[in-house]
């Protein structure tokens, strides 16, 4: 990465088509600016040929010139390159030549015979503007490869996170899978004469297990979703959320729950996200609904395409509202068989919503179900 400003030496050409006077100002440019290239051509032609080869900083012209006219080479050279500096010398002062030199960009403009005091300022002055707009561009080129270099380096360290994610995850799944194993056969009656109450202990250890192998997998899932890279298209929720229910209700044929899907709620978003969005809310409008008898849930929207509020409602355990940002960050406060892990399904969620820049709410009783309202 180049973080230092490389100073080049400044070029300037000069087209003049009376040699006299174009010796003399070859002369006497170099004394006053010593630093700068200089470089003479006789017409517009050479000009302009000039230009194309050594692409000058400054152009010093003489506007009536044979073969191509100083207003003719500048109109070339500004379609080449607009930010090139053109100071017209001329003998005529006339409204068409100071028009023409206006309209193509001409800089400054200095009359025959050459007043040196004003073509320096001219030249001091141009050279000014175009040192301020190459340090302006040097530092615009640092700013992007810092801006590069930081994104390199934000991915590779979500890249590592993942890996040590997904190495830590697979680790910890593969013990509780094997603590499982070990527990079945402990409690087989062939194998083990432990009684009831050990059984009882048994069995609690390999729930807990089981809990801790879910928790790990919604870490390695929420841990995923922050680093996948980002699209909108068209979403139709309302068929996601109808091939959840399916899903729902095939897994616990035995349940009778009343899913009301509206129809055609369509939003611009990731798909896939999304989808993970419903799963999640219609997962624990089943899950908190399952000692309820009667259970509805539900699945609408309501404003117009252009401001459109979702929202998965059900009429389960409910929860308290004053526990609102728990549930949304961390856990949702249960307790006995209702009790359900780290609640990291509605942290990732609101990570969801969040980077589709909308909103979630939430609101809900103990007892009278609870709503789960969002915004892409």
């Amino acid at each position: 990465m180049n973080r230092g400003r490389k100073d080049t030496p400044l070029s300037i050409m000069y087209v003049e088509d009376d040699p006299v006077t174009r010796t003399l100002v070859a002369q006497t440019l170099p004394k006053k600016f010593p630093e700068y290239q200089i470089r003479t051509a006789e017409n517009g032609k050479l000009g302009l040929e000039l230009y194309k080869e050594y692409q000058p900083e400054i152009v010093i012209t003489d506007v009536n010139m044979p073969i191509m006219n100083g207003i003719l080479m500048a109109a070339e050279i500004k379609a080449i390159n607009p930010d090139v500096v053109i100071i017209a010398v001329t003998a005529y002062s006339e409204t068409n030549y100071l028009l023409n030199a206006i309209e193509i960009g001409i800089s400054h403009y200095v009359l025959k015979p050459i007043d040196y005091r004003k073509l320096f300022e001219a030249i001091e002055k141009s050279s000014a503007g175009i040192r301020l707009r190459k340090e302006l561009a040097a530092q615009n080129n640092l700013i992007s490869e810092l801006n590069a270099a930081l994104e390199n380096t934000v991915l590779d360290m979500r890249r590592e996170q993942e890996c040590l994610c997904s190495s830590v995850c697979c680790n910890v799944v593969a013990s509780m899978a094997t603590i499982r194993e070990y527990g079945n056969l402990v409690r087989q009656p062939a194998r083990s004469p432990a009684g009831e109450p050990e059984l009882n202990t048994i069995g609690a250890i390999l729930d807990e297990a089981a809990r801790v192998e879910r928790m790990i997998r919604r870490v390695h899932r929420f841990t995923h979703l922050c680093s996948v890279p980002f699209s909108r298209t068209s979403v139709n929720l309302s068929g996601l959320a109808e091939t959840i229910a399916q899903n729902l209700q095939r897994q616990e044929s035995q349940r009778r729950v009343v899913f009301r899907i509206a129809d055609d709620v369509t939003v611009r978003g990731d798909e896939r996200l999304l989808e993970v969005v419903l799963e999640n809310l219609l997962e624990n409008a089943w899950k908190y609904t399952r000692k309820t008898r009667d259970a509805v849930i539900e699945f609408g929207s309501s404003g117009s395409a252009d401001a459109r509020s979702c929202f998965v409602r059900d009429n389960g355990i409910g929860f308290d509202a004053r526990t609102v940002q728990e549930l949304i960050s961390f856990q949702r406060e249960e307790t006995g068989e209702q009790a359900a892990g780290i609640g990291l399904g509605l942290a990732t969620v609101s990570r969801i919503i969040d980077l589709h820049g909308g909103t979630l709410k939430v609101a809900g009783e103990p007892g009278k179900g609870a709503m789960f309202m969002f915004s892409v």
